[in-house]
């Protein structure tokens, strides 16, 4: 029996769709099409941001984001 499939299979089409089934296994593109999601800012903390930067021009922007983790 697998005699007669043989001869209609050829190793380039079972190569073919082993790597169609492995693509397919491992195709994450619809991930990537998602935006996430964030959370919204409230004003009270978006004027603190603003204030931190004002008062403090040589900060960077890294050193405002610790400053808000500390702070919560």
């Amino acid at each position: 029996m697998l005699n007669g499939v043989g001869a209609i299979l050829t190793p380039d089409t079972i190569l073919r769709w082993q790597r169609e089934l492995v693509t397919q296994k491992w195709d994450y593109s619809d991930q990537w099409k998602k935006k996430p999601e964030r959370l919204p800012v409230s004003d009270e903390v978006k004027q603190f941001i603003v204030r931190c930067a004002k008062e403090n021009p040589d900060w960077e922007f890294d050193r405002i984001l610790n400053r808000l983790s500390d702070s919560r």
